[in-house]
């Protein structure tokens, strides 16, 4: 289903006004449109992986993770101010690990690898409150493994990343770590998985002469 959005000159918030109303309305606020012209529409398009709406845009996306490429561009940006800005970048664990789990969403292996590797290191984040050196080696120890097809079905997202802020560093901060916050609870199902993920790396350097 698509959605043309068009831009009405309000707050700085850059909030838009939707023709559909069954969205929920964090998602409906895009700063993904902030670059239209006065009255100008564009077409908007679900991304199959997070259920947020993006502008319908020709353009890359990601070999195996499920994601269309509004979203994707807007990750990208993310990434670009992350790699740019150093204030941005104490935010980058937490929204790869986070964007990469909420899309890791089909049965391929490199996929199935994703989710756990993400699931991982997220949950040693926010639950374990390990620190990025440890977390680091967790994730590479993780993706040694092949693991098998997840038992139930994958997650209801309850938001996305056009929830998170651009616009300057604490804001992006911020939002970040609710963002991922949000993404793990999504998950709370698979979180027993997640703490023996965690254990992997621990019982490889009990087993290290």
């Amino acid at each position: 289903m698509k959605v043309f959005y068009t831009r009405r000159r309000m707050s700085e918030a850059g909030r838009y006004q939707t023709r559909s109303t069954h969205r929920r309305s964090s998602v409906a606020t895009s700063a993904a449109v902030a670059d239209l012209r006065e009255d100008e529409r564009l077409t908007m398009a679900e991304c199959p992986g997070c259920k947020g709406w993006f502008p319908e845009i020709e353009g890359p996306t990601h070999a195996y993770l499920t994601v269309s490429p509004g979203c994707w561009a807007r990750f990208g940006r993310a990434l670009a101010l992350h790699y740019s800005d150093y204030r941005y970048w104490p935010a980058h664990q937490l929204l790869t690990d986070a964007y990469s789990l909420q899309h890791s969403r089909s049965a391929d292996r490199r996929t199935l690898r994703s989710t756990h590797v993400h699931l991982g290191s997220l949950y040693a984040q926010l639950r374990l409150g390990q620190a990025e050196a440890r977390v680091i080696s967790l994730r590479r120890a993780l993706s040694e493994f092949d693991f098998n097809e997840l038992p139930t079905i994958w997650p209801t997202p309850s938001t996305s990343i056009l929830d998170v802020d651009m616009s300057c560093p604490a804001g992006h901060l911020t939002t970040v770590e609710v963002f991922a916050k949000a993404v793990l609870n999504d998950w709370a199902a698979f979180h027993g998985l997640a703490d023996r993920l965690c254990r992997i790396r621990e019982k490889q350097h009990a087993r290290t002469p």
